[in-house]
């Protein structure tokens, strides 16, 4: 890896590590969004582990699991996860357009 993607790498990880702390805030009650299978699963597929049952977890057992996640992600990994990103906000933009 040159060091040019291994900055984009540093700057994608320092990014999505913001996003967590804001997502699972103890002010914030939507931190179990992250236990929707369009989320969860992409903690799941990179860390391998298909037998995970995050319904039974707390906030901080699951922050730390997408922590560790953060931790061995690629870059592939993280426009995967971009890429959920953008479908919920994109679905969230046009159910508002709608009046849903």
């Amino acid at each position: 890896m040159n060091s040019e993607e291994m900055e984009l790498l540093l700057s994608l990880k320092l990014r999505w590590r913001r996003w967590l702390g804001q997502m699972t805030r103890n002010d914030k009650p939507n931190w179990t969004k992250l236990l929707n299978n369009e989320w969860f699963g992409w903690p799941s597929n990179v860390l391998g582990d298909d037998y995970a049952n995050p319904l039974l977890w707390g906030r901080e057992k699951v922050k730390a699991y997408y922590s560790k996640a953060i931790d061995k992600s690629t870059i592939r990994d993280f426009l995967k996860l971009d890429n959920i990103y953008c479908a919920e906000v994109l679905v969230k933009k046009a159910t508002d357009e709608q009046g849903i």
